[in-house]
């Protein structure tokens, strides 16, 4: 093959565009450099108090190794970065990478949802505490019951019917936040998009575009 490629002209200008392409490619999507500290850290434990006292004496931005990298602000910056405008930083882009978009649909922006939360749910907050705190009752009672010794449960399936218990009663109200197939819906449908993530993972980058957009 290499011995024809020397001897077709053709062929030998194709494989070099190609080259020169996926070079291009290369260089405009990756990731950029940071000047920022990286936070050396060993085992999980290790992990967990390094970035404790980090984020405790830490007043400047500092890198996480982890793949990819996460960008660690301090606290002195949090108004200054929840006030900008959302083509500056994004939630949905995070969310959208995250869950590879480009394959799986998840994270597709929805103004209208997103202005709903921002805007109409932000405002109306205040209003929704009486509620939530009922809500809470009624989801510790009904997933955990009274409780009156050590009692052991399956923690994880717990916690995710509270969280479906609580979001349904701000978003659709009672009763339907409380019915038993819309709880297990909500739950199920964040189930399958964290699957839908991981078995986009399974494959490299290059062969993604390929291979994810026909997965079930």
């Amino acid at each position: 093959m290499i011995d024809y490629a020397l001897k077709s002209p053709a062929l030998l200008s194709a494989l070099a565009f190609v080259v020169v392409a996926l070079w291009v490619r290369y260089l405009i999507i990756r990731p950029k450099s940071l000047n920022f500290p990286v936070l050396e850290v060993g085992g999980l434990e290790t992990y967990r108090s390094a970035l404790l006292e980090a984020t405790k004496n830490s007043d400047s931005p500092f890198i996480l190794p982890v793949d990819p990298p996460i960008v660690i602000l301090p606290s002195a910056l949090l108004n200054e970065v929840r006030n900008l405008p959302e083509n500056q930083v994004s939630f949905m882009k995070e969310v959208q990478r995250m869950f590879h978009y480009k394959y799986t649909g998840i994270g597709d922006e929805r103004p209208g949802l997103l202005s709903t939360i921002k805007i109409d749910l932000t405002r109306n907050i205040a209003s929704t505490l009486d509620a939530l705190q009922e809500e809470i009752r009624f989801a510790f009672t009904k997933e955990l019951g009274s409780c009156e010794d050590w009692t052991a449960h399956k923690f994880y399936p717990k916690l995710t019917r509270i969280v479906a218990l609580l979001s349904g009663r701000v978003f659709v109200g009672r009763p339907l936040s409380r019915d038993a197939d819309w709880i297990d819906s909500s739950i199920q449908y964040t189930i399958d998009c964290d699957g839908a993530r991981k078995a986009a993972e399974k494959y490299p980058s290059y062969l993604r575009p390929f291979i994810v957009p026909f997965l079930p």
